[in-house]
């Protein structure tokens, strides 16, 4: 995993996510220190942790890299995002997203 990087994820990010529910600069994914950090940037449709197959509203924390995630109405693996940053920009659609 790399260290100390930042990528914004959105219709207009770093790592981007063609969908109507994600706004053009929905969230951040920060690798700190070999940890992973996530933060909702105040998107329309939000950010969620998927626990026991339902989704929990989030704002900020830190995730696992198993972690499923949605983003508005496309749901994510956090390893899924993580193994195209390094051909950032990369575009995610619902096919290769989950």
């Amino acid at each position: 995993m790399m260290a100390n990087k930042t990528f914004v994820i959105g219709r207009s990010g770093d790592i981007c996510i063609e969908d109507e529910s994600i706004s053009y600069k929905h969230a951040v994914l920060q690798l700190r220190d070999n940890e992973i950090y996530l933060r909702d940037l105040g998107s329309t449709y939000g950010t969620y942790l998927v626990k026991n197959n339902r989704p929990i509203r989030f704002y900020e924390g830190y995730v696992q890299l198993n972690q499923v995630v949605m983003f508005g109405n496309i749901t994510c693996l956090i390893n899924s995002l993580l193994e195209q940053v390094d051909q950032a920009p990369f575009t995610f659609n619902s096919i290769n997203c989950a």
